[in-house]
């Protein structure tokens, strides 16, 4: 009887769906038959329009990561090259927030290091010549000369000194699969197919059987499997490949065996790279299924269909909600088990990496297990240890307070140091201490263990680098800028400097009129425009939505600082937005010089009211204070 009853039960269901699908099919073709025609005449636009936002958000992130390495390229060329702890620690944090695999530092002569401290050459890298060049550059997928079988995408900028002159390199690399996923996941997650290629055709990047393939040398090439394809527009593969060699967007119908596919290729804007994205054609013509007079009948079959299976699913559900319950109960104890398993694991595992040391003063000696030799690489004796030789320069004082001489009592005491292992990198360690001193007050031995906690110092430290910088742009954020601003005032008091908040002209209407999209591409370009105008020395940064503030240092005169401000003016005249790059962008600019005496909140209200005059006589111009514009409305 069981057996009959849910045999029953699946009859019911599908006669219902049946009903159903026939009658929504009915609906379905004959709306199709009254809107056909004005659907196809927009298929293209729309699928341009999609394919360039495609492209668009690459962009977009892909620029993120050269700004990412082309600020910290600017901390070097400042830093100086020669200090490699200072590279290898800031590389370390900018590569865990920034997902690159590995980054690399490089003289002009290609002799450098990466962060995990190799030593290599890259001079016969191409993306290396062309950063001396100038140029910031990206490879195509190829196999690292550091380890075998790794195969990465590498980008590549230069590094300057202050006085603009190229002394580096600095590259950062991905895994396959992490460029893969950085740059194109939701892109391959929103099309049947999704490919990006070089000028010849051969695949760079592909989505496969519900994953992403990167730099796979096997994949057909483009052209020579689309030769085999039908054009149903008058297309040929010919039109397709002079597309890409004249960097123009392309849509064509092509008919695969049974299925119909709108290909939309776009210029990836690197290498000569396209992305070519396939979408059934039935999926972009239901896209249009909910529109003019026929989308209110449409609707409200689906609503019918919706409240059917709601009701469908409702019954079902209550006949196996026990059946349910009895398995999410089993899965719940079987969780219960497992978090138990773990925990037990993670208490044996506990001190598997702790380092142990034991300080002897009367007959100094100085004992430690194997862990030191094992993650250190180093065997210490009794008066290097005490003497702080591994220890970081500027942990040396906290290191020798929690090794005292004497003590008036016993004691536990902790710091965090930084120690440096055979490969002369520094790692952080929590170092505590246990104190036994005699009845005189002089230490007799000290008992200490050390514990790694190198990887969550370097995250504090990222996320400080982090909370710095404005997202979108990559210019100091607000609360950076200001406090980076008042300092410099402080530090450059007597030296004449000067102020500027820049404020574009015409955002809201930008994203009213041509979307948020190409709002925020206009913030970028923007952004972009002010942080090459200035030297590297000068405080750049993004204050508010359209707000940006630039601290000038040791302007030396008005007329100098009405030079600099004339020569933004006019590249802003370069300087333009939308989707075909026809809509200027420019700001207006108020500025105001400083005086020995003057804090940051006076300064800013002068520029600000600078800013104001400037608007006021028209957009894309700038205005100097003066004091007669305190006594004007």
């Amino acid at each position: 009887m069981t057996k009959k009853r849910k045999h029953t039960r699946a009859e019911l269901t599908l006669w219902v769906f049946v009903v159903l699908t026939v009658f929504l099919a009915a609906a379905v073709i004959n709306y199709n038959q009254k809107t056909n025609r004005r659907i196809s005449e927009e298929i293209h636009g729309t699928l341009e329009s999609y394919a360039q936002q495609q492209a668009e958000h690459v962009g977009t992130v892909l620029a993120g990561q050269f700004n990412s390495l082309n600020a910290f390229a600017s901390y070097l060329g400042q830093a100086g090259m020669e200090n490699t702890e200072t590279f290898l620690s800031a590389a370390n944090a900018i590569r865990r927030t920034q997902e690159f695999d590995r980054i690399t530092m490089a003289d002009v002569n290609g002799n450098g290091m990466t962060n995990d401290g190799i030593q290599r050459n890259i001079q016969d890298l191409t993306e290396f010549q062309e950063a001396v060049k100038g140029e910031q550059t990206i490879s195509e997928p190829f196999l690292s000369s550091v380890e075998d079988g790794y195969l990465c995408v590498l980008l590549a900028v230069p590094i300057n000194d202050p006085q603009g002159e190229i002394i580096g390199v600095l590259c950062g690399s991905y895994t396959a699969e992490q460029f893969g996923t950085l740059f194109l996941h939701d892109n391959f997650k929103r099309n049947d197919a999704c490919v990006l290629i070089n000028g010849q055709g051969d695949v760079i990047v592909a989505s496969q059987e519900e994953r992403i393939v990167v730099g796979d040398k096997n994949l057909e090439n483009i052209f020579e499997k689309t030769q085999g394809e039908s054009f149903l527009d008058g297309h040929s593969v010919e039109d397709m490949q002079q597309a890409i060699q004249n960097g123009e967007k392309l849509v064509s119908l092509i008919q695969d065996g049974s299925q119909e596919y709108y290909v939309t290729q776009t210029p990836f804007g690197y290498n000569g790279w396209t992305l070519l994205s396939a979408i059934r054609r039935s999926e972009v013509d239901s896209a249009y299924a909910f529109v003019r007079s026929y989308a209110v009948k449409l609707n409200i079959a689906f609503a019918v269909y919706f409240l059917f299976c709601f009701l469908l699913m409702f019954y079902l559900f209550r006949s196996e909600r026990s059946s349910l319950r009895a398995q999410t109960q089993k899965l719940v104890e079987e969780k219960e088990k497992l978090e138990v398993s773990e925990e037990r694991f993670r208490l044996l595992a506990r001190d598997s990496d702790v380092l142990v040391f034991e300080l002897n003063y009367m007959e100094h000696t100085l004992e430690f297990n194997e862990n030191f030799e094992k993650i250190l690489g180093i065997k210490p004796d009794f008066q290097s240890f005490l003497d702080g030789k591994w220890v970081y320069p500027e942990d040396v004082s906290a290191f020798s307070r929690i090794l005292p001489q004497s003590s008036s009592r016993k004691g536990v005491m902790t710091r965090n140091i930084r120690f440096c292992n055979r490969d002369g990198v520094y790692i952080w360690f929590s170092v505590l201490t246990s104190i036994f001193a005699d009845d005189r007050g002089r230490v007799v031995r000290i008992l200490g263990k050390m514990m790694d906690i190198d990887e969550s110092m370097r995250e504090k430290e990222a996320l400080r680098l982090r909370a710095q910088t404005d997202s979108m742009t990559g210019l100091y954020n607000k609360m950076a800028t200001e406090e980076l601003v008042t300092h410099a005032l402080r530090k450059y008091k007597g030296s004449v400097c000067a102020l500027l908040i820049v404020d574009m002209d015409n955002l809201k209407r930008i994203n009213d009129t041509l979307g948020h999209t190409q709002g925020d591409r206009a913030i970028v370009g923007f952004a972009e425009a002010l942080h090459r105008t200035f030297r590297s020395s000068d405080i750049v940064g993004r204050i508010g939505g359209d707000e940006f503030m630039v601290f000038l240092i040791n302007v030396q005169s008005s007329q100098q600082l009405t030079l600099i401000l004339d020569a933004i003016v006019k590249k802003w005249d370069l300087l333009y937005t939308g989707e075909k790059d026809d809509y200027p962008v420019h700001g207006s600019i108020g500025a105001a010089l400083t005086n020995s005496s003057e804090n940051f909140q006076e300064l800013y209200r002068k520029a600000d009211m600078a800013l104001y005059k400037a608007k006021r006589g028209g957009k894309g111009g700038y205005a100097v204070y003066s004091p007669e514009m305190e006594d004007r409305d």
